[in-house]
């Protein structure tokens, strides 16, 4: 049975953090495969790796030759009786992910003849045509399933992958931070600081909505649903207190007014609509960050709307073009003023993820556990 891509993530996870002890501890296990991962039931649904008859301590300077583990799963470098090194579980894990969203192993194959002709050949991953893999989960899958050891990703690149977000995993450790963000948020919010306090509730929100998802007390998971439930309508309607200076803003980047007044506006008003203004026409010399300006606030627009996985999208899309270009940019004004709007947007970036997890509250009640099992 094929896992859907949210309890794929948290699988992964999962499986994740246990590689991370292992790899703390300089073990690699060497026979990753579903049949080596092992799922308890109650009190909830959790991930357990077992059958280390193959794991070896392996740092990751150290290499070895002899093969081991199963074929299917076995990395190139070992299945050609090439050196390798610790990162033989990490393509391990790719082939697993395949399996676990496609129902099939990358290199299905009848005997171990045709899969090694098929690794030694170096066949292209394809991903099924009629599959709907987001991008972010696509990415991990082919950096995992990489043939040359050396371009595969790395531990810690794995650890910190996007579509992983072991940052905001259901641990003890992020609700005790989920907690400490609620309460810088309603200190910020009694000083008045909209946008801050905005910004602190949704990071909350990405510690607080896996946590409330892998809840298996339902008396403790009603009470933590019912706190979080305040915390989204109230990062709510602090979005729309701070989307009105948006707006202003927006109506003043219309404005086409004059340059030597906007430069007399003082650094630390970078965020303030004149600031924003004095950005876009000063933009207009380079190719591409005018547009992707106009995509930042076409991303600030869905915010506004409450369309986040759209305005997730557009921000990104943006960030993708500015920070690069921030890169090459020589120290001055333009420079100032393009760091602070990227910085805003990065932030709001963020906001926009802990609002979208919410739709993984409605989706929890809709999908139970049990529905999605490892074979």
């Amino acid at each position: 049975m094929r896992l859907c891509t949210k309890h794929l993530r948290r699988f992964l996870q999962q499986l994740a953090l246990a590689l991370r002890y292992l790899r703390d501890h300089n073990v690699c296990h060497m026979d990753l495969k579903p049949q080596n991962l092992l799922l308890t039931r109650k009190p909830q649904l959790v991930l357990k790796v077992g059958d280390f008859g193959f794991a070896q301590y392996l740092s990751n300077s150290e290499h070895k030759f002899a093969i081991r583990g199963s074929p299917l799963y076995m990395a190139p470098e070992m299945l050609l009786k090439h050196k390798y090194d610790a990162r033989v579980d990490l393509w391990s894990v790719g082939v697993i992910m395949y399996e676990c969203l496609f129902g099939k192993a990358p290199y299905s194959s009848s005997s171990f003849q045709e899969l090694a002709e098929k690794i030694k050949d170096s066949q292209p991953i394809e991903i099924p045509k009629t599959a709907h893999v987001s991008t972010m989960c696509k990415d991990l899958l082919m950096a995992l399933l990489k043939h040359n050891p050396a371009d595969r990703i790395t531990y810690n690149e794995f650890f910190a992958h996007e579509f992983l977000d072991l940052e905001h995993a259901p641990t003890k450790e992020n609700y005790d931070k989920a907690v400490a963000l609620v309460h810088k948020a309603v200190e910020m919010d009694a000083e008045k600081n909209v946008k801050e306090a905005f910004y602190l509730y949704c990071e909350a929100l990405r510690y607080f909505i896996p946590i409330l998802t892998n809840e298996s007390d339902l008396k403790r998971k009603e009470i933590l649903r019912h706190r979080v439930n305040d915390y989204i309508r109230r990062a709510e309607t602090l979005k729309v207190a701070f989307v009105d200076g948006n707006d202003e803003k927006c109506a003043l980047s219309e404005n086409k007014g004059n340059i030597s007044a906007l430069q007399r506006i003082p650094s630390s008003e970078g965020s303030s609509p004149f600031a924003y203004n004095e950005l876009r026409i000063l933009s207009k010399s380079t190719t591409g960050m005018t547009a992707a300006l106009e995509i930042g606030e076409a991303a600030e627009q869905y915010l506004a709307e409450g369309s986040y996985a759209l305005a997730l999208e557009k921000f990104q899309s943006c960030l993708g073009v500015l920070v690069p270009l921030l890169g090459k940019e020589p120290l001055g004004r333009r420079r100032d003023l393009l760091y602070k709007q990227i910085q805003i947007w990065m932030k709001e970036a963020e906001s926009t993820k802990g609002l979208l997890a919410t739709k993984d509250i409605d989706s929890s009640q809709r999908t139970s556990d049990e529905q999605c099992v490892l074979q």
